[in-house]
């Protein structure tokens, strides 16, 4: 057994290491899904009719999980931007239980992964009245921000408005 899997191990990686050439980079650019070319024209970073900068909702969800983690490692690239996106609501309180955070959470086409941004809807919305139950999914648009609470960087969507889901 072990005289076989070592030459087939080889095999495999002489494979990999020979699929790393132009011809190959080029034959996978032009078999690119169309999630993945979304991805390029679909998210601008400059303001579209409707007043939205980064539109999350028309991506796929691996597309849109990753620009969501994007977000969170690079805020600055975001600051004051409008974003739209959808997903699931869901609410957290904080230790003490006195303080409710609203979030969008997005899942990646596995749904193994999941990322989220907070929300804070303008003072229109009342809780719970106009509030969703968790897990219903929601559109959402606010302004890009991060705020300092108890030393962590969180960020959020300000002065958030629910949309229909589309």
């Amino acid at each position: 057994m072990r005289k076989i899997l070592i030459p087939v191990c080889a095999l495999f990686m002489l494979i990999l290491l020979t699929g790393c050439g132009n011809d190959t980079a080029e034959a996978a650019e032009e078999s690119m899904d169309p999630e993945q070319e979304v991805y390029e024209e679909e998210v601008p970073l400059e303001p579209k009719a409707g007043g939205v900068d980064v539109d999350l909702s028309v991506l796929s969800g691996t597309v849109c999980y990753a620009e969501v983690y994007n977000m969170t490692v690079a805020p600055q690239d975001y600051a004051g931007k409008t974003v739209k996106m959808k997903g699931d609501y869901t609410t957290f309180t904080d230790e003490s239980g006195e303080k409710i955070y609203h979030a969008c959470v997005v899942r990646d086409a596995t749904a193994c992964c999941a990322q989220g941004i907070e929300f804070d809807l303008t003072d229109d919305y009342s809780y719970p009245e106009d509030y969703p139950e968790n897990g219903e999914e929601i559109c959402v648009s606010g302004v890009f921000d991060t705020y300092l609470e108890d030393g962590n960087m969180y960020i959020t969507l300000r002065d958030a408005v629910m949309l229909p889901i589309s």
